[in-house]
């Protein structure tokens, strides 16, 4: 979100001055998206590091999917609940390398 004001300098002289101004929200949001992004990477290092022992692949029985809303989610919300499951998807993927590991 963007905030102009009009400020005066010691001179009285009136300039235009832009402040750059971020809610609570935009900042969750964003941080939210970095966490996502860094678990896809550790979850993908994980495998590729790890490949070499692994076991083959479980059967998969369901894709992880997230649950249906009973309701409309807020557009923050809605956000924020596609990113906490991203994580999940990522930690699953990363518990799934580990458990199909032999040393």
């Amino acid at each position: 979100m963007l905030q102009q004001g009009i400020y005066s300098n010691a001179h009285n002289a009136p300039r235009d001055c832009s402040i750059e101004r971020t809610t609570v929200a935009d900042e969750l949001v964003e941080l939210s998206r970095g966490i996502v992004s860094r678990a896809d990477e550790v979850s993908g290092r994980s495998h590729n590091k790890l490949s070499p022992v692994m076991t083959p692949p479980y059967p998969k029985e369901n894709a992880c999917q997230p649950e249906a809303a009973d309701r409309e989610w807020p557009p923050l919300f809605a956000e924020l609940r596609s990113n906490l499951f991203s994580i999940l998807v990522s930690l699953r993927s990363i518990d799934e390398a580990l458990d199909r590991t032999e040393l």
